[in-house]
């Protein structure tokens, strides 16, 4: 293992085609904060060592390269960024010539970075915290440049960082300093080099330069020989045989190479890399001729690791499969690779723009695509394929086969079904897995609906409810005893869980989706599909409490705390708003951002009685509870309008529309029998809606006492033989099973019988699915309990 060292020029002329050291298929994009980069460099000038790459030889002869990058390229993005030699780099960075004195930084140069989110900079700290909402309108005053902070976009070579004194680009200096043997030499090259490029600031810097004798003394006294030394600053890059690598190309039949484990494993260490990178940096190596169509498409839709990963999976299900191709290992990405089929069919996908139209497609159906305000914000769409990549491919399979000939359904119901399993789905793989399963027998709109209850049946999809049912579900009470969650029926309250609270990645989603205006009007420069823009810094909004979180937590001996609680973290009083109108809010009760947004935020102005101290209030508490479940309601209204579709009609697949009928059957020979189902909370509840009948179990019963005489089936035929179908005597609805009443049915044996939860007397695994025969088994029970309980 030889050692290698290069200088700061040469690892950033690494950017060029002709360079001995490539950056792999194997490594990732630029990921470090604009902190890291800053620190990074000032670590640089004041000549700290910053660590040793990790380069490997090459084996496939590929270009002009000698070495891949294996370990470093975060290090050597920023070396490459100041020195501007990134094509289409989204940072600049700068150097102040006037640098602030700040006691509690630990920089001694104030190098300052501008990217394409933050085109004023950052802060002068050394964690780069983001300017407020007013700095950035300043700068765009000095810079002066129109538009919307978060709606424009504003070119790097029109902005600076704002908060630097006097600063020049860091490249600048690079280059003067290798032109340059003195320092008035020195500090003229880089002026010129300045002067020679196209940022508008440079007349502003020239003006303030010629007037301040600090900032040339400091070029010249401090920087220069500062720079001046980077000439010997080199780096110490450790090498990787080319008698490892050989062994890597070889090891077809391990789950993992060598070349793998040894990246994952140096990654440990540093900025960790996902699965999905690790996964995407093998295609690259195996399929480089999709490299530039895929990064080009994720550029407008989603992380490039994520997209590939669905084309493949596209690519290579067909028709024929039960189920999409799961998601590659990259012992399959290997093996596919060397099957030429496999390979022609990922090819095609990317030839010929098929791939961007099945992807536009979708953003047609999921309505981003939509020329109004109210459109679906883009970052739903990069959710959906970042949380629930299995919807996303089915969107993109229902794409390819509409690119072939139309298929049979409506935008809105694509869209309600994207969104409904997305949301509401609790197995979204298996979701998937069934409307796959529908659409073989075709792709209409009557097998959505008859999966959709097969989905409800199994729990693998929530039972949801109209907004007119929700307000329903409880009527608030004034005591500060009552607990909202405590009067929630058993069946409404995995569905309630998932829209109410906000601690939900869903409830968020939905709040998001009702806000769809706010963001799109506030936001319309967010782009979610970069990586980058994920980063909390990045992010424009944060989801502010409305009355605020310290009113109520911070009150611990107040009486109405905890009946104050339930509502608090509620999406009813949760609204994403801009970081900056948020941190101006804060705990205070200013409403400012509210007023001028009242409808795209459904703010409800009553909110404005509550005061910091509700939770001594019982007025002011019920008043927020009222409010809060309100503005809920009508958020989840908003939501529910896009699902609407696909849940206000129920088609029962065939076994569960022949156990209704078969329930429905036996009612007309016991007029006296309600159908019901058996919920989670232990206890029986009446049919009441149409969706009910998806439910798991269902049965027809008629209580006598404290019992009930029914027939309970679970709704699945398999192999001609009908499963977990009962009758039999079990207790009434509102009861539990006890020993005495176990008694009437077994006498002293009772006493050592482990008690059922739902029955005391039941033939088990009943086959007959004729109502005349389940009617005699019934009425021979109540006989029975009639003998026995004297009822």
């Amino acid at each position: 293992m030889k050692n290698l060292s290069y200088s700061l020029r040469q690892i950033a002329s690494w950017t060029s085609n002709n360079s001995e050291v490539l950056i792999p298929a194997l490594q990732r994009g630029l990921v470090w904060k604009p902190r890291q980069v800053e620190l990074l460099w000032d670590s640089i000038l004041r000549g700290f060592p910053i660590g040793s790459f990790m380069l490997s030889d090459i084996v496939n002869n590929e270009g002009a390269g000698k070495y891949y990058l294996m370990d470093g390229q975060q290090r050597y993005n920023a070396i490459s960024i100041g020195f501007n030699t990134v094509p289409n780099a989204r940072a600049v960075l700068w150097i102040d010539l006037v640098p602030p004195s700040s006691k509690s930084s630990t920089r001694t140069f104030w190098v300052k970075t501008t990217t394409t989110p933050h085109p004023w900079g950052f802060k002068n700290d050394d964690d780069a915290n983001r300017l407020n909402t007013a700095e950035k309108r300043n700068a765009l005053n000095e810079f002066n440049l129109k538009g919307n902070i978060y709606n424009d976009h504003f070119s790097l070579t029109e902005t600076w960082p704002i908060e630097a004194n006097l600063p020049i680009p860091l490249f600048c200096l690079l280059e003067a300093a290798e032109k340059s043997n003195d320092d008035k030499t020195f500090a003229d090259e880089a002026l010129a080099i300045f002067n020679a490029t196209n940022f508008s600031f440079r007349k502003s810097f020239n003006e303030k330069f010629k007037q301040s004798d600090i900032a040339l003394d400091y070029l010249r006294g401090t920087l220069f020989p500062a720079f001046k030394a980077l000439k010997d600053y080199t780096i110490t890059c450790n090498h990787l045989p080319k008698e490892v690598m050989e062994t890597e190309t070889t090891e077809d039949s391990a789950a993992q190479t060598t070349l793998e484990v040894l990246f994952t494993r140096l990654n440990t260490g540093g900025t960790a890399i996902s699965r999905d990178d690790l996964n995407y940096s093998a295609i690259k190596a195996y399929w480089p001729s999709i490299k530039d169509v895929n990064d080009a498409l994720a550029e407008k839709y989603m992380n490039p690791a994520k997209l590939v990963m669905l084309a493949f999976r596209l690519a290579l299900t067909s028709d024929e499969d039960k189920n999409f191709k799961n998601e590659m290992t990259i012992k399959q990405i290997r093996s596919a690779a060397k099957k030429l089929e496999e390979k022609e069919k990922i090819e095609a996908l990317y030839k010929d723009n098929q791939l961007e139209i099945i992807l536009d497609k979708v953003d047609e159906w999921l309505g981003v695509k939509e020329e109004t305000d109210l459109r679906t914000p883009s970052i739903l769409r990069t959710i959906i394929a970042r949380n629930s990549p299995d919807v996303y491919l089915l969107l993109m399979y229902l794409a390819s086969k509409d690119a072939k000939s139309s298929i049979n359904l409506t935008i809105q119901e694509i869209r309600a079904l994207a969104f409904l399993l997305h949301w509401f789905g609790n197995d979204k793989k298996s979701c998937v897995q069934e409307m796959f399963y529908r659409f073989k027998k075709g792709i209409n709109r009557q097998n959505i609906l008859m999966g959709i209850s097969r989905l409800m049946h199994d729990c693998q999809l929530l039972h949801v409810y109209t907004p007119t049912e929700v307000r329903k579900f409880f009527t608030i009470e004034e005591s500060r005893n009552w607990r909202l969650w405590k009067s929630l029926s058993a069946p409404s309250r995995n569905f309630f869980d998932r829209t109410f609270w906000y601690g939900t990645a869903e409830a968020k989603q939905i709040l998001l989706y009702a806000e769809r205006e706010y963001i799109n009007t506030h936001f319309r420069n967010y782009d979610p599909a970069r990586q980058d823009m994920w980063a909390e810094e990045n992010r424009p909004w944060d989801f502010d409490h409305i009355v605020p979180q310290d009113w109520i937590t911070g009150k611990r001996n107040a009486d109405y705390r905890e009946y104050d609680k339930d509502w608090l973290w509620s999406i009813g009083n949760m609204a994403a708003i801009s970081f900056e109108a948020n941190r101006s809010k804060s705990n205070s009760s200013q409403y400012s951002e509210y007023h001028e947004n009242k409808e795209s935020l459904h703010y409800l102005q009553d909110i404005e009685s509550i005061k910091s101290d509700i939770t001594y209030n019982q007025h002011q508490s019920v008043n927020f509870a009222k409010i809060t479940f309100e503005r809920y309601c009508m958020i989840y209204a908003a939501a529910y309008s896009v699902i609407k579709p696909l849940v206000e009609e129920v088609v029962l697949s065939d076994t569960l529309q022949k156990r209704k009928e078969l329930i429905l059957a036996i009612t007309k020979e016991l007029p006296e029998a309600k159908a019901h189902f058996a919920a989670n909370d232990g206890n029986d509840h009446w049919i009441e809606r149409e969706q009910d009948w998806a439910r798991e179990w269902i049965g027809i019963g008629i209580v006598i006492g404290d019992f009930m005489v029914c027939y309970e089936w679970h709704g699945v035929i398999d192999n001609g033989f009908v499963k977990n179908a009962e009758v039999g005597i079990r207790k009434a609805p509102g009861t539990q099973v006890t020993r005495e009443n176990q008694r009437l049915f077994n006498g002293d044996d009772a006493d050592s019988m482990e008690l059922n939860d739902w029955w005391y007397d039941c033939k088990f695994d009943f086959q007959s699915l004729d109502a005349n025969v389940i009617v005699e088994e019934m009425k021979s029970y109540m006989n029975k309990i009639r003998q026995v309980a004297k009822l």
